[in-house]
């Protein structure tokens, strides 16, 4: 199994992760070789449809080469299924302790959903080395005062440890300038 370090350097290097609602199982071992074909080596299936869990134990078997990870996770159940199924990391839309501290017990990389900063601070306090800003929309995006407080929830933190993932792709431009803003405020003077 790829180690949490290797995952990490995959999608810092790859920048993006697909997000994949899959309705229909059979399609999911061919949407994992186009993104390959395409140079984009991870994948995240969500547990929002009856077909995720089957579509990652498909791509699993039949595409070992890509990342693979199962998103929407909820409960420790899903996170043993989605182990069980051959997921190499969990993302889940919000920070649920009981879900963060089972994944981790499973020495599994979670990448929990986070957009208030007790979320944030909760994250850095059970080791989590990356993070989800989500809803990042629905908690008011890159306008919002609240947005900018995120961001300030221990910014050393942010910027060495806790990398951002936005969950909003009209916007990631923006959103990459407002973290290289953050970071550079955090630097060191």
């Amino acid at each position: 199994m790829t180690t949490q370090e290797a995952i990490l350097d995959i999608l810092g290097k790859t920048g993006i992760i697909p997000v994949i609602k899959i309705d229909d199982a059979e399609k999911a071992v061919p949407l994992a070789r186009a993104l390959l074909a395409g140079h984009i080596p991870c994948i995240e299936i969500t547990f929002r449809t009856s077909a995720g869990e089957e579509a990652i134990r498909r791509i699993q078997r039949e595409v070992p080469e890509i990342l693979l990870g199962a998103g929407t996770i909820l409960t420790t159940d899903q996170v043993d299924r989605a182990l069980d199924a051959g997921a190499q990391f969990l993302v889940s839309p919000g920070y649920n302790s009981r879900v963060v501290k089972h994944a981790i017990k499973e020495n599994i990389l979670m990448i929990p959903g986070c957009s208030t900063p007790s979320d944030m601070e909760q994250a850095i306090e059970a080791n989590i080395d990356i993070i989800k800003f989500f809803p990042a929309e629905q908690a008011g995006g890159l306008a919002s005062t609240g947005a900018r407080r995120v961001l300030d929830v221990q910014p050393k933190h942010i910027h060495q440890r806790a990398p951002l993932i936005v969950g909003s792709p009209e916007n990631v431009k923006d959103y990459q300038n407002f973290i290289a803003r953050a970071a550079a405020e955090a630097a060191p003077k």
